[in-house]
């Protein structure tokens, strides 16, 4: 008789385990928190609880295509790109819901006000029956210069509900003139997608080669990322190389490093929920880790890392004390102390000039008994007939029109001159006193004044 057999049932499809290191890789692994009390919207093409979905930290909301008059496919994802999506969500904040809002399927391609429609829906309803949409996943984009400016102005009204935008940069590649739409407007977080392994950026995430043109912010994951599969999908079929089991879904794209920095973000709000948009933008991009000879055009600040909290309180401190708004990447400045009799500080930031970068005061206070003569470079001025030499921090100089003054440098370190008084700088030439004497002819430390003539030409 043989002896009885006994079926295990399959283990459930493990997101987190089918990506090892992912959260490592942005420092999401060492915090502790998981987005309890934090949801997030995402605008895409829909949800289907398959294997890898938590159904109870699913929220079907608003389905804006032609399938919300079919029972069958009612805020069902045809495609299966908001799955792969959601699932990645869930596993990186195990704690937080995802509003699914449905904008596209198989068959129907989003217009503009369809999208714009459900943005609006979903500020209105951040907070309805018992929700708390503090954070929008947008892994979409739009073509720069098409109507994306509208898809931007709906977002923008979302930021000002205290709702973060995180927005992908796009997979135009490494030589893009810009980022696609709503990730070319810098009020939003916008992701680039990076390589773990090596750690680089990955070749068809969107840069910014245009002069001027609006870089990522940061770059997380987003290269062979494994999320849930919906099978018979669109993705499913045309790929069916991706698949990864029964139930896994291997893609890369900004759009998975766009997920995973919302949830990364749910985390961070977890923590310190009373943030606003703009502090949780300057936090992330503040602590982002630059990688070595990459290009900002192409990295932005670098790798996200969420467990920085010291550099993310240092960013903050900082841009309070410039009076700067908490938004934007933060200023590169150098701390100086507090001057006698006052207890605010004086920052230095590193302003750029043609060539270089010239070092120029951000003084809260006067300072207490010293004069200000010359503090902006640390140096003092003479009127000379030769042009303007301006030393920067790398030693180089840097000519430009102007009244012809000299800047005779001086460091930080040496005395600042009295008010009223001159550095003796020798001169010849025309408006120069000259005075004969046995040792020939010598110039006066005492210059002539003279007309000073107006500059016509742009510095």
């Amino acid at each position: 008789m043989p002896a009885p057999t006994t079926t295990v049932p399959p283990a459930p499809f493990d997101v987190l385990a089918a990506n090892p290191g992912i959260l490592a890789a942005i420092g999401l692994d060492s915090l502790a928190c998981d987005g309890t009390g934090i949801d997030i919207a995402l605008i895409d093409t829909g949800v289907v609880p398959v294997e890898g979905i938590d159904a109870d930290r699913l929220v079907i909301g608003l389905d804006a295509t032609p399938d919300v008059l079919s029972a069958n496919f009612r805020g069902l994802d045809t495609i299966g790109h908001g799955t792969n999506m959601a699932s990645l969500i869930q596993a990186a904040a195990p704690a937080s819901r995802v509003l699914s809002v449905k904008v596209g399927t198989a068959n129907f391609s989003p217009s503009v006000a369809t999208i714009v429609g459900a943005i609006d829906w979903t500020v209105r309803n951040a907070h309805a029956n018992g929700l708390n949409v503090r954070v929008i996943n947008v892994s979409f984009g739009l073509p720069s210069g098409s109507d994306g400016g509208l898809v931007a102005a709906a977002l923008r009204r979302a930021w000002a509900a205290g709702i973060v935008v995180v927005t992908s940069a796009g997979n135009q590649g490494n030589s893009a003139r810009s980022l696609d739409a709503p990730a070319n407007d810098a009020k939003f977080l916008a992701v680039g997608a990076l390589a773990t392994e090596p750690m680089k950026v990955a070749p068809f995430s969107s840069g910014a080669t245009g002069l001027g043109a609006r870089r990522p912010d940061l770059i997380a994951p987003g290269v062979d990322i494994v999320g849930a599969r919906v099978p018979g999908s669109l993705l499913d079929l045309t790929f069916p190389d991706a698949r990864l089991g029964d139930h896994g879904f291997r893609g890369s794209g900004t759009s998975q490093a766009t997920a995973v920095t919302s949830a990364s973000v749910a985390c961070l709000l977890q923590q310190r929920p009373g943030l606003n948009p703009d502090q949780v933008k300057l936090l992330l991009v503040g602590s982002a880790h630059a990688l070595p000879w990459v290009s900002t055009n192409l990295q932005g600040r670098g790798v996200e890392q969420v467990d920085d909290g010291e550099r993310r309180e240092t960013a903050v401190r900082l841009r309070r004390e410039l009076g700067q708004p908490i938004h934007g990447a933060p200023a590169r400045v150098v701390g100086v102390p507090a001057p006698a009799g006052s207890d605010r500080p004086v920052v230095r930031r590193l302003r750029r000039r043609r060539g270089g970068l010239v070092r120029e005061p951000l003084v809260r206070e006067p300072l207490v008994g010293q004069p200000l003569v010359g503090r902006s470079l640390g140096m003092t001025a003479s009127t000379t007939s030769s042009p303007i030499h301006r030393p920067t921090p790398s030693g180089r100089r840097l000519r430009s029109c102007g009244p012809r003054d000299r800047l005779a440098a001086r460091t930080l370190d040496d005395p600042i001159a009295p008010v009223g008084e001159r550095s003796p700088v020798l001169r010849t030439g025309a408006g120069a006193r000259v005075r004969r004497g046995g040792d020939g002819d010598r110039a006066s430390p005492v210059p002539t004044p003279r007309a000073r003539a107006p500059c016509t030409r742009r510095c």
